[in-house]
């Protein structure tokens, strides 16, 4: 495998920040999502950008890649009754990449996409599609979680 180079320069950061902010201004719907990855010669684009939520981001996964999602969620603050919105960023992982692939991608590209996927409120990663689902989602983005992780 052919090294990847820095990654500022294989992002399309403008048409990621584009996106961001056409379909997650201030105002939009909860549940809308952009997911990245990788497209040829190992660059990252824009993969898809849906409104169902975290069932319809899961479904468009690959249990092959390296991804990079931002996704608009619920979230009651202090366990009242007022509803307020996070922006969540997620790296994931699937359960079939190799794991020298994973150090190579999720390290330098990871962190790159973090700042890529801007504004958002916490920062998790996936593994495994079995508890990934809203519920977890807002359990890890909670500044009291003891894991950031989706496994």
């Amino acid at each position: 495998m052919a090294a990847l180079g820095p990654p500022q320069k294989r992002v399309n950061s403008q048409a990621i920040k584009d996106a961001i902010a056409q379909y997650l201004p201030g105002t939009a719907n909860v549940g809308t999502w952009i997911l990245a990855g990788y497209v040829e010669n190992n660059e990252i684009d824009i993969l898809a950008i849906g409104q169902g939520g975290v069932d319809e981001l899961v479904a468009n996964l690959s249990d092959d890649e390296i991804q990079f999602m931002l996704i608009r969620c619920p979230f009651k603050k202090d366990n009242t009754a007022e509803e307020t919105i996070k922006d969540v960023y997620i790296c994931w992982s699937g359960p079939n990449v190799k794991r020298m692939e994973k150090a190579k991608k999720k390290g330098s590209d990871g962190e790159y996409m973090k700042s890529v996927f801007t504004p958002h409120h916490a920062a998790l990663e996936a593994e495994s599609r079995r508890n990934f689902t809203l519920r977890t989602v807002l359990d890890r983005a909670s500044a009291l979680s003891g894991s950031h992780i989706i496994d």
